[in-house]
C-alpha cells in the first residue's frame, strides 16, 4: 500500500502540498501538489509531480475520508465506496467529470 501525506487549506477545496509520500513497491517518495475542487456531489482531484508526471481523479467524501479513484488521464478512472450491511454491499460512485453520484446494491 502506498501513503500519500497532504497540508494545505481547511476543508476540501484548494492547493496541497505533498508533505510525505511512499509507493507500494518501496520506490522513491515524490513531491508535488495536489487541486482538490468541489464539483456537486463529487471531488476532482488533480495531482502534478515535481517529476514532470500528473494524474487526475474523482473524489467522493464518505465520513471523514475522501476517496478517490485516480489515473493517468481525467478518463480513466471512477470510484466506489461501498458499506456492508450483511450480505449486501450499498455503493456509491462518481465517474470523471460527474457531479452526482451514482448507487448501486451488491447482493450475494
Amino acid at each position: 500500500v502506498g501513503t500519500e501525506t497532504l497540508s494545505g487549506p481547511d476543508g476540501l477545496s484548494g492547493t496541497y502540498k505533498i508533505t510525505g509520500a511512499t509507493t507500494p513497491n518501496g520506490g522513491p517518495a515524490y513531491t508535488g501538489t495536489v487541486d482538490i475542487a468541489p464539483n456537486g456531489d463529487t471531488y476532482n482531484v488533480k495531482w502534478k509531480l515535481e517529476s514532470g508526471a500528473s494524474y487526475a481523479g474523482v473524489g467522493i467524501k464518505h465520513g471523514d475520508s475522501l476517496i478517490v479513484g485516480w489515473g493517468a488521464d481525467d478518463k480513466s478512472a471512477g470510484t466506489v465506496v461501498y458499506e456492508v450491511a450483511g450480505a449486501k454491499l450499498n455503493g456509491s460512485w462518481a465517474q470523471p467529470g460527474g457531479a452526482k453520484l451514482g448507487t448501486e446494491v451488491l447482493e450475494k
